[in-house]
């Protein structure tokens, strides 16, 4: 996996959980694969917590995983199949932004 910088975006504590956003990109500029983003959620799923998931790509932000359900990379791919020439350039992510939600 490429080496990724990562910044704290937010940290906000609730009564019984804690939720902390963190943005994250590649070091080198290049944009993160759904196989990259996937290997981010399952590292970040691997303690148990919720996680949310956004992704910039060339167009916009984007939710890819809600708290409650997960990563589909072929829905984004088929969502952008129709609409646009190269749908790869609308599912590489330039920078995720991740919600990790944490009981106290």
């Amino acid at each position: 996996m490429q080496s990724l910088e990562s910044k704290v975006l937010s940290v906000r504590n609730f009564k019984d959980s804690k939720q902390t956003t963190i943005q994250l990109s590649n070091k080198n500029k290049s944009n993160m694969t759904s196989q990259q983003v996937e290997k981010i959620i399952n590292k970040f799923k691997s303690n148990g917590s919720k996680i949310m998931v956004r992704g910039l790509n060339i167009q916009k932000w984007s939710t890819l995983k809600g708290f409650e359900n997960d990563y589909d990379p072929m829905a984004i791919a088929e969502y952008y199949k129709n609409k646009v020439d190269d749908p790869s350039k609308f599912t590489t992510f330039n920078q995720l932004q991740i919600s990790v939600l944490k009981d106290n």
